[in-house]
């Protein structure tokens, strides 16, 4: 049995298969192994990135006559890729601000989809070949990474979508409050206003009577003087 870290390929120098429960380094440079500890089978690429990824590939195990072990071959049709092979780049998400505080945001990236990294076709411009029974399984596997890759792209964007849609609603309620708000501010100051166009009313519509009486009755105007 290798040491712990001799089974973990930390740089790609060309397709390998390994055994031991190590299978790899993460983006920390910290080795990965397997959940229960047992041993696994470690495939390796030729190359970093969408230009050496294992799109898929396809295992079948027969007996010394040929004849295919369907059980076997049952459980090895479970392999499912977890991780993809993406090249290095600039971090080009976009972070959307969704409340009124500072560092309300979210952040949205999107992940390579080109057909080249969904491994249907290759850097040379080549594409999946069914032209034998085993290049066939092996092109169905590809296909079923790239649906569920596909897949869990379409997952993260209805988040997204459904986290706007949530941020819109709140929106549109802030704003319909705002409105109510100033509406009720505007009422109540046009209340004032009418209270005080009242007031002044009364007041000139007395001083008017106080006038009229004294132009009729001149000893009304003494009467008021004393």
């Amino acid at each position: 049995m290798k040491d712990a870290q001799d089974n973990v390929v930390s740089k790609f120098s060309g397709p390998a298969v390994l055994t031991g429960s190590n299978v790899g380094v993460n983006g920390a440079g910290e080795v990965v192994s397997t959940a229960n500890g047992n041993n696994a089978i470690t495939l390796t690429a030729n190359a970093a990135g969408v230009g050496g990824q294992i799109s898929g590939f396809n295992i079948s195990v027969a007996d010394s006559k040929g004849n295919v072990k369907k059980s076997a071959n049952a459980s090895l049709d479970a392999f499912d890729e977890t991780v993809r092979a993406q090249n290095e780049s600039a971090d080009n998400a976009i972070a959307l601000q969704v409340g009124s505080k500072a560092n309300q945001s979210i952040k949205v990236g999107l992940t390579d989809m080109r057909s080249e990294a969904l491994g249907l076709k290759g850097a040379d411009g080549t594409k999946l070949n069914i032209s034998t029974q085993t290049k066939a399984n092996a092109a169905v596997n590809v296909l079923d990474n790239a649906l569920q890759k596909a897949l869990d792209q379409q997952t993260t964007i209805g988040s997204v979508e459904s986290r706007l849609e949530y941020t819109s609603s709140n929106l549109t309620t802030a704003s319909s409050n705002v409105q109510a708000s100033e509406s009720t501010i505007r009422d109540a100051d046009m209340a004032k206003e009418m209270t005080e166009y009242t007031k002044n009313n009364v007041l000139l519509q007395a001083a008017q009577s106080m006038l009229s009486q004294a132009n009729q009755n001149s000893s009304s105007v003494l009467s008021l003087l004393k």
